[in-house]
């Protein structure tokens, strides 16, 4: 590395390591808490596969969460929020820590060196670390395994697109999982719209398995997977639901040709609340399967 990188690492490192002293004394809600912690792992994954794009992303969206939450309390303090859960506390010590810098709890460091799983399990599925390369991803597929997400809170999001004093910044939520993005958005008082942008986790043809409602009373969709004008392979549907906070999971990508008659319920309402592109996946994966009951229940769910 020449001088100057090594001079623009440092400096990079020095930011990064301010930005992370400042979330180690922020108040905010647990469900506040859980986007952070999320952030947070990102930025770790991206240092620890020496990924500089991923580093500037990562921090860059950590740094705008700082400039939402100044924004929604006039500082980092939530007066009716709480420190940082120690997952996450811990988990920004140790990166400080390897920045180069000094913890603010130097206990945090010998527990994070003694235990495997020092990620958060809510950003991890509960499969321990959370970084995980696109091989690791598609090692997934075919699986069905559920990751739970935080809560979608639309309260404040409603408030923030009916105050104009407000500009409207909150009413789009936005959640990272191994290299999925999930956007959440609330699309009026009767109706969330999600989307769901795959990357490296997925390939065409492929199927997502989420459960969706209020709080944690979800009920199971499946979400096909579509090219969009970028040629980003993409998902989503428009879940109608006048409730207050929308819990979701969701699992990684798996091959549509998997789906069986289990599944016919679940197609059949998905089909309902899908986009155009949505309709028009389902019907390419109709196509693609045998005379069978899953392909009639998608022309079914399509009419």
């Amino acid at each position: 590395m020449s001088p100057e990188s090594e001079s623009s690492a440092g400096v990079a490192d020095a930011a990064i390591r301010s930005l992370l002293l400042s979330v180690s004394r922020w108040t905010l809600s647990a469900e506040d808490w859980d986007q952070v912690g999320i952030l947070v792992v990102r930025l770790r994954a991206a240092l620890a596969a020496g990924n500089p794009a991923a580093v500037d992303g990562a921090a860059t969206d950590l740094a705008r969460a700082a400039v939402a939450y100044a924004r929604r309390f006039g500082g980092d303090q939530d007066p009716q929020g709480r420190p940082a859960p120690p997952p996450v506390r811990q988990l920004v010590n140790v990166l400080i820590h390897e920045l180069g810098g000094v913890a603010p709890d130097a206990d945090d460091l010998d527990d994070a060196r003694t235990r495997e799983d020092a990620s958060p399990t809510w950003a991890t599925g509960g499969d321990g670390p959370a970084a995980r390369s696109a091989e690791g991803m598609a090692s997934t597929r075919g699986e069905r395994r559920l990751h739970v997400l935080p809560l979608f809170t639309r309260g404040r999001i409603a408030f923030a697109a009916t105050d104009p004093d407000r500009g409207g910044e909150d009413d789009v939520d936005e959640v990272a999982l191994d290299g999925m993005r999930i956007v959440r958005r609330t699309m009026g008082p009767s109706s969330v719209d999600v989307l769901l942008i795959v990357g490296a986790a997925g390939g065409d043809g492929d199927v997502v398995a989420a459960t969706l409602g209020p709080e944690e009373k979800g009920i199971a969709y499946l979400m096909p997977l579509w090219r969009d004008p970028g040629g980003n392979l993409v998902g989503g549907l428009e879940l109608p639901t006048r409730a207050a906070r929308v819990g979701m999971s969701v699992s990684f990508p798996f091959p549509a040709s998997s789906l069986t008659d289990d599944d016919i319920p679940a197609i059949g309402r998905s089909c309902s609340v899908t986009t155009r592109s949505g309709r028009n996946a389902w019907r390419a994966i109709a196509r693609s399967r045998p005379d069978d009951a899953v392909r009639a229940a998608i022309a079914e769910g399509l009419r």
